[in-house]
């Protein structure tokens, strides 16, 4: 029983300190195909760390060092790139959340496999594999498609398929949750991650209407905010996007890194809006 306590311990303050890290990360990154190549990269990494993490290679104290320190390395090299267009870190939230659920999964499913508390040791700790997971969010879908009139378990389907990388498979499940999806400015946002993921980081169409319907419920969620200017961004909307950055800026704390982060990407934008008035100018003043 004492392995038992001390492994779910282990899970449980795993799950805590990325529950209490901040909401929100925005930082200049390169041009857009560097934003897709970092993002490539960093989710490539993110995912060897959760492999080896349940393969036994790696325990929860040094998956989170190394979260941390590949999170640094991230920041570093986007920050080095003053001149990129803006843009965000999508999914550090809805990855939080989701570790919250999946990795308590994981060690409920080694209870339920192994029958006692007991046998649950460092040894039997390394035999959890990356399939066995899967296995186990294989098992919520097939239940979720037995009892689907359940939208807590959709949302919990969709955020274990978002850490399994499985985007569309995973704004799926947040579809199914229907209304339940659709009263919470939180699960809005969830889902317009997991939408923009499957369509590499794209937030126009579907993903920017629910962000507006989440900001219809909650006028300064911070993530919704985030988002809804970057997508503006992307549409060459400078103007909106420093609107939607400078009221989420209202709400940082002044001279802090999230804040001179998004009065980075404003400035930008207005260097952006500046440049594409100044040609918009010189076309009409051809002859």
């Amino acid at each position: 029983m004492n392995t038992f306590l001390v492994l779910a311990l282990i899970l449980t303050t795993l799950v805590v300190v990325w529950l209490i890290r901040p909401l929100l990360r925005v930082h200049p990154a390169g041009a857009v195909s560097s934003i897709e190549l970092n993002a490539s990269i960093y989710r490539d990494h993110l995912a060897n760390l959760e492999r080896d993490f349940t393969n036994g290679q790696l325990d929860a104290a040094e998956l989170e060092a190394a979260r941390n320190e590949l999170q640094l390395r991230l920041l570093d090299d986007t920050r080095s790139e003053d001149t990129a267009p803006p843009t965000m870190t999508l999914s550090a939230k809805a990855t939080a959340i989701a570790l919250a659920v999946l990795l308590p999964l994981g060690a409920g499913g080694m209870y339920w496999w192994l029958g006692n508390p007991a046998a649950i040791d460092p040894q039997a700790a390394k035999t959890a594999t990356q399939e066995k997971i899967q296995q186990m969010v294989a098992n919520l879908a097939a239940k979720m498609e037995a009892n689907p009139d359940n939208p807590q378990g959709w949302t919990m389907l969709g955020r274990s398929y978002k850490v399994l990388g499985r985007y569309d498979d995973a704004a799926k499940a947040y579809a199914r949750a229907g209304k339940f999806v659709e009263s919470s400015a939180d699960m809005l946002v969830e889902y317009a991650d997991v939408l923009a993921l499957s369509q590499d980081s794209n937030l126009q169409g579907l993903p920017t209407e629910l962000l507006k319907k989440a900001l219809a419920l909650d006028d300064k969620h911070p993530m919704a905010l985030l988002m809804m200017g970057v997508s503006a961004y992307q549409r060459e909307d400078y103007r909106a996007a420093v609107t939607h950055w400078e009221k989420l800026l209202q709400d940082l704390e002044p001279g802090s890194d999230d804040a001179q982060q998004v009065e980075g990407n404003i400035a930008q934008a207005k260097q952006r809006m500046a440049e594409k008035s100044s040609a918009s100018a010189k076309t009409k003043a051809k002859p």
